[in-house]
């Protein structure tokens, strides 16, 4: 089902299952990083949040599996801690840039204080690397 979302004078369409039909009845707006939300009062509600059922002041996150924040169909959504929710982030939020050092790999950060590449799945260090692509193929081992 599509729940159609009018954003800044062009309609974009949330999908969810059958079964989240009686969530299309609210007003929705879409944030600038794509995700779908609605506010009661001064509080915001997030459709998959409320999809998975996290409840306000719940410290888990939601995370979309395929990335795109407007799929909140259940096969698609997840609850996770926020190290998971970080390790399933594209590359495209990973932008090369050679002055600050930060890694187009998935779980490979630069270690300031040690002139190095640490690798990193979920919340545990892998090791720390002087070569950038030997960091990645650790943390994509360790994710295997």
């Amino acid at each position: 089902m599509k729940i159609p979302i009018y954003h800044h004078g062009k309609t974009v369409f949330a999908i969810i299952d059958d079964c989240d039909a009686h969530l299309a009845k609210h007003r929705w707006h879409v944030t600038r990083e794509g995700y779908v939300l609605r506010k009661e009062g001064n509080r915001t509600f997030y459709l998959h949040r409320e999809i998975l059922g996290l409840p306000f002041g719940d410290h888990r996150e939601g995370d979309h599996r395929n990335r795109n924040p407007l799929d909140n169909r259940r096969c698609n959504l997840r609850i996770v801690t926020r190290a998971e929710n970080n390790d399933n982030c594209g590359s495209k939020h990973r932008r090369r840039n050679a002055a600050k050092k930060v890694s187009a790999f998935r779980g490979v950060q630069w270690h300031e204080q040690k002139g190095k590449w640490r690798a990193r799945y979920r919340d545990k260090h892998l090791g720390l690397f002087d070569d950038e692509l030997k960091a990645a193929a650790v943390a994509e081992e360790a994710r295997a």
